[in-house]
């Protein structure tokens, strides 16, 4: 993938398609840490939807 993307800097007509790319990446990074990390942590298990016989291993 290093390969393609230098070989597409190397013509400047190609340099717009990594722009572009590095746009979208940046664009699904945010959405990422916005949306939906955010609703990773509020899954919530409270004591009472636990079996009653389920032992915890260490």
């Amino acid at each position: 993938m290093l390969f393609i993307v230098a070989k597409m800097g190397y013509f400047p007509v190609a340099r717009p398609a990594i722009n572009v790319g590095a746009g979208w990446l940046f664009l699904l990074w945010i959405a990422d840490i916005t949306w939906v990390k955010p609703k990773q942590n509020t899954v919530k298990v409270e004591q009472q939807d636990l079996p009653n016989n389920l032992e915890m291993e260490s």
